[in-house]
């Protein structure tokens, strides 16, 4: 018979396991570490948790919502500085008419040739 911590333990270790109300990781958590991983990927329409038609209000105000999510303050985790930062990068070149049209310009390259490697594009 198991005994009920040791079951918990090796729950635990499985997390398609675990039930809902089990506690995971935060929204903050989740927000930080969605933020980084599209940042490195360049993609900054994903690290500010818009579409690429938004218009610049919408943009402004994923930013606004990301950012306080992110926010060192708010968020104890060790990676929100750096997810701050990255939000805080995103919209400078997002905001930015010509900067955005660049990007845009890149993002579009960068997605064809994925989609020609798709290998290549999973390094």
């Amino acid at each position: 018979m198991i005994r009920r911590p040791l079951l918990l333990v090796l729950l635990a270790t499985r997390t398609a396991a675990l039930p809902k109300w089990w506690p995971g990781k935060s929204k903050e958590q989740k927000a930080v570490e969605r933020v980084i991983n599209d940042f490195e990927r360049d993609e900054f329409y994903g690290c500010l948790g818009a579409k690429p038609s938004a218009s610049a209000a919408q943009l402004k105000k994923a930013y606004r919502a990301t950012a306080k999510l992110c926010h060192p303050d708010k968020n104890s985790d060790i990676r929100a500085h750096s997810a701050f930062d990255a939000v805080r990068d995103a919209y400078d070149v997002l905001s930015d008419p010509e900067g955005r049209r660049e990007y845009d310009r890149r993002r579009l390259a960068r997605l064809k040739e994925e989609k020609k490697n798709p290998k290549k594009a999973l390094r």
